[in-house]
């Protein structure tokens, strides 16, 4: 047996902090024997330190993902961080689809616009005397599956710049949604009620636009029709973005080609008539083309000739010297920027709310408000414009039954808000809806 060697008292091998050195640690579990500190062998033998308080550990900002599929297949719904860094989810209690007539709890009033595929509606609820807007869409067997397509997409969304949906019904023959009751116009005929209006009253605008597309996307949502039609303004100068009859959901990883039969032709991007893949990008040309009308009264591409009007698309050219006189140089640019005909090229809605035409400083809020224009073109476009959405409006007659089981409204006596008649040929009809 070799003779036993004594360490040395001051040796640094053995006389370890064990606060201030710290070793790497086996994933196994080792239990330290009772005679560490004596020798007990002439071998060396390596015994893990240990330390006394565990160091805090240090890990990098993560983000969590709980999955990377679109909502429509099974992913949880994404969260937003507004400018003020509040997070608003993009979901709240669905709204369910209804069986029966809508007419017992509503009363159907006036009827205010026509779209190409529905008849919107002023609607009274009988137990609480609340306007609302009725949005009633005929269908067949056919097209049901599309209709309904809106409603699934609007049961999930709230947002203050999305018109909310408030109840929803099915019947055979119509899909009438329910939705918050907007006093106000649509956006550009909110600008000709004015003598004379400035490019900030454009960026206001265009700003809560950009903040209601930014909630859609981050929801997975292309809207796919953004146009003067679907944008109001309420009383407030509140926007509030309507009419998904177009809109798609997506999935970033994958997305997809989509028919020229959705949206509009003149604010349609060119990869959507081309046949291309389709992604939040076309929703920012089709602001690039209604910030273009609201700031030259024109608009960059429509031609009497669809033809003619799909050529200019393809070009993505516009003529800026019709921009109105006192339009900036930063608005122009923004508007280049926009309408790119390469979707690549076209900034993201980021990118949009830091572009220095958009910025909130007083000095650039005061110069922005200095830059007035006259609505005098911006009214001769919109009398061509109501020809437009007259001729394309669709012709079915809605017919709706009054029933008299609701409550009555004291307000319900006048005259601009008479429930609908029903029309007495139609009257086995009528109970379909």
């Amino acid at each position: 047996m070799p003779p036993l060697v004594l360490p040395k008292p001051m040796s640094t091998i053995n006389i370890i902090p064990p606060v201030t050195q710290v070793q790497t640690v086996s994933p196994r579990s080792c239990t330290a024997p009772p005679s560490i500190g004596r020798s007990i062998s002439p071998v060396p033998t390596y015994v893990p330190a240990t330390c006394l308080v565990a160091p805090t550990p240090v890990s990098p900002n993560v983000i969590l993902v709980s999955s990377i599929s679109p909502i429509g297949e099974g992913a949880s719904s994404p969260t937003q961080e507004t400018p003020s860094g509040r997070v608003v989810s993009c979901t709240k209690t669905e709204t369910t689809l209804k069986q029966g007539v809508p007419q017992k709890p509503y009363s159907f009033l006036d009827e205010k616009a026509r779209g190409r595929f529905g008849v919107i509606r002023d609607c009274r609820e009988n137990a609480t005397g609340k306007m609302f807007v009725a949005k009633i869409i005929p269908y067949d067997h056919q097209t049901k599956q599309t209709v309904i397509k809106e409603y699934e997409t609007l049961k999930s969304l709230h947002c203050e710049r999305i018109m909310a949906l408030h109840e929803a019904y099915i019947t055979p023959r119509y899909l009438v949604l329910i939705t918050e009751y907007c006093p106000g116009k649509e956006i550009l005929y909110s600008l000709i009620d004015r003598f004379c209006y400035s490019e900030d009253d454009v960026v206001g605008f265009i700003v809560q636009i950009l903040q209601g597309l930014e909630y859609l996307h981050n929801c997975r949502i292309l809207h796919l029709d953004i146009k003067p039609d679907n944008i109001m303004v309420t009383n407030l100068n509140v926007i509030k973005i309507i009419d998904f009859g177009s809109a798609q959901r997506f999935n970033p990883l994958s997305l997809q080609q989509y028919s020229r039969d959705l949206g509009t032709l003149e604010y349609m991007a060119p990869e959507m008539l081309k046949g291309d893949l389709v992604g939040p990008p076309a929703d920012i040309w089709s602001l690039g083309v209604l910030s273009y009308i609201m700031l030259s009264g024109r608009h960059p591409f429509q031609d009497k000739d669809p033809k003619v009007t799909e050529t200019k698309i393809h070009a993505a050219k516009f003529d800026s010297s019709k921009l109105y006189p006192k339009v900036s140089q930063s608005a122009s640019t923004f508007l280049k920027k926009l309408i790119n005909g390469y979707q690549w090229c076209r900034p993201t809605i980021k990118d949009c709310l830091k572009h220095s035409w958009l910025h909130d400083s007083y000095l650039k809020k005061l110069r922005r408000q200095t830059l007035t224009f006259t609505t005098t073109r911006l009214k001769e476009f919109m009398g061509e414009h109501q020809r437009r959405c007259a001729e394309s409006a669709t012709k079915h007659e809605v017919l709706l039954r009054v029933y008299q089981s609701g409550p009555s409204c004291p307000a319900s006596s006048t005259n601009s808000s008479s429930p609908s008649t029903p029309i007495s040929e139609e009257k086995q009809g009528l109970s379909t809806v």
